[in-house]
């Protein structure tokens, strides 16, 4: 069994859109804030302390905890604090490539102890469109940018155009790296 250590509704989607079965598990982590010289590890550092969070609660089993950070001008740019700020972020990204970085750990566990553990990240390279002001307003409109690093929603292309190409793994930009997850989950 998987169980998935997170509250993202983006990753629970994308599992069930591969077919992998999962119980949900809500992590029992606080994420600090992570600095610019560090970012790669700081990613790893917060999907492993989600996966380790949970693991009383597994006795046998895959435990799958991620986070996604957005990289621009080589800072992390996390969830967007309200409104405003989510303004300001996507005025800032709109119209430039930036990064996303998303780290995966897997701990096995078995007989309660874990028996094996996998932690990679994976960075795809994005370009949003231009906006101006009012385009950003109405995007808000119809998405929510709340819960979302870097204040806009990949996998919502059809809804609304905003990203313009994505180099790298599509599903890594959504909240997960579906293809080294996949080929991870199988050597472990």
């Amino acid at each position: 069994m998987i169980y998935l250590c997170s509250t993202s509704p983006r990753r629970r989607a994308l599992l069930k859109e591969k077919g992998i079965a999962y119980r949900l598990l809500k992590p029992r982590y606080h994420e600090t804030p992570i600095r610019s010289r560090s970012i790669t590890k700081g990613v790893k550092h917060h999907a492993l302390g989600k996966a380790l969070s949970v693991t009383g609660l597994v006795p046998n089993g895959l435990i799958l905890g991620a986070d996604t950070v957005v990289v621009f001008q080589n800072k992390a740019v996390g969830k967007p604090r309200n409104m405003k700020h989510a303004h300001e972020i996507l005025t800032k990204l709109q119209g430039c490539t930036h990064s996303v970085v998303t780290a995966v750990a897997l701990l096995k566990m078995k007989d309660s102890k874990i028996v094996k553990r996998a932690i990679f990240s994976v960075r795809s390279h994005v370009r949003l469109r231009k906006m101006g002001p009012s385009a950003i307003k109405d995007y808000f409109k119809r998405i929510s940018p709340l819960d979302k690093a870097g204040a806009y929603a990949a996998q919502a292309v059809n809804a609304f155009p905003i990203v313009e190409r994505i180099t790298g793994s599509h599903s890594n930009v959504v909240g997960l790296p579906m293809e080294k997850l996949c080929d991870t989950m199988k050597q472990l």
